[in-house]
């Protein structure tokens, strides 16, 4: 990983990360907000699922176990905030 500039520090996490990867964590992150609401039980699995069917994203584009990783560690970067 490459050593951040002075001024990066400044900014957020979360804006330093992908487009894509920004976009899966808001996706997932809408999907588990609306299941708490719901009361319904909450599948990361299957909100990655829809996201990448949704777009139009295959496994060869953009691993699914990745994508779950990369939700993981966006979510620890968000709240770290």
């Amino acid at each position: 990983m490459s050593k951040l500039k002075p001024i990066e520090g400044k900014i957020p996490a979360i804006y330093r990360t992908k487009t894509i990867d920004i976009m899966l964590f808001a996706w997932v992150e809408s999907k588990r907000k609306y299941a708490m609401d719901w009361e319904m039980p909450f599948n990361i699995n299957k909100a990655v699922d829809e996201f990448m069917q949704h777009f139009e994203i295959t496994e060869d584009d953009y691993s699914k176990s990745n994508a779950i990783v990369t939700y993981s560690f966006t979510m620890q970067k968000y709240l770290n905030q």
